[in-house]
């Protein structure tokens, strides 16, 4: 009875261990999450710009819910190897409305803001003049009711010690909008596919020559315990009367 009640214990811890893995995100080796990520609402009825959104667990861009919103993502970069040779933006999102619209994508370069307290009315990030403007505008994004993911090369900024994307929609299209999962959403998992950079490092010679070099040492020693397997075999045959 008491085997029983630990092998039940053991296969209950091992589905709790399964749920809290998969109830979480983490970035695999050459890929950053984001430092810090929020979502400012600009205008319209619904509109809150003097609300702080960075604790929400999504980042909302376009026409919504909550009004006219804008997007903020920031990656630390420092931690980027010096012979990374590309640099690329990802993201799963959900996109709401029938029609087609552009997503402006603007990147600051070591922005200063804290996601916990910058609003709409409290930034200096000069947020309704890209909005109105799209200045330092990078890249524009065809967005669809269909648009289930985004894609940005930043290769050129490599070299920055730390970025900020700032998504802003179309200012004359209504009700159209997308959402993507912020760094604090809680179903996030190993499945995911939050906001988040990939780079690329080459391979290194030597460590080329480093894994070949281990590969003919395992490949010798498994022909020298071939041969000795033999040779044993052979001196246990029995000889002939």
């Amino acid at each position: 009875m008491k085997r029983q009640i630990f092998v039940g214990m053991l296969f209950i811890f091992f589905l709790l261990n399964i749920s809290s893995v998969q109830a979480d995100w983490t970035p695999d080796e050459n890929e950053l999450a984001p430092s810090k990520d929020t979502y400012l609402s600009i205008s319209g009825v619904l509109s809150e710009p003097a609300v702080n959104f960075g604790g929400a667990e999504s980042i909302y861009v376009g026409d919504g819910l909550k009004g006219i919103c804008m997007g903020l993502i920031a990656f630390d970069l420092s931690s980027i190897s010096d012979d990374a040779n590309s640099l690329t933006f990802t993201s799963t999102c959900v996109s709401y409305g029938d029609a087609t619209w552009t997503l402006h994508v603007s990147v600051i370069l070591n922005a200063n803001w804290n996601e916990l307290q910058i609003t709409t009315v409290e930034n200096n990030l000069d947020i309704l003049n890209i909005y109105s403007e799209n200045s330092a505008n990078v890249s524009d994004l065809t967005i669809t009711g269909s648009t289930d993911e985004i894609s940005l090369n930043l290769t050129d900024f490599l070299d920055e010690s730390a970025i900020t994307l700032v998504f802003s929609p179309d200012v004359s299209i209504d009700a159209t909008w997308l959402t993507m999962s912020s760094k604090e959403n809680s179903y996030l998992s190993s499945y995911s596919n939050p906001p988040h950079l990939t780079f690329e490092v080459p391979k290194n010679s030597d460590d080329s020559d480093s894994s070949n070099s281990s590969i003919g040492v395992i490949m010798g020693i498994l022909v020298v315990g071939i041969i000795v397997v033999i040779v044993v075999l052979r001196k246990r045959k029995p000889k002939k009367a």
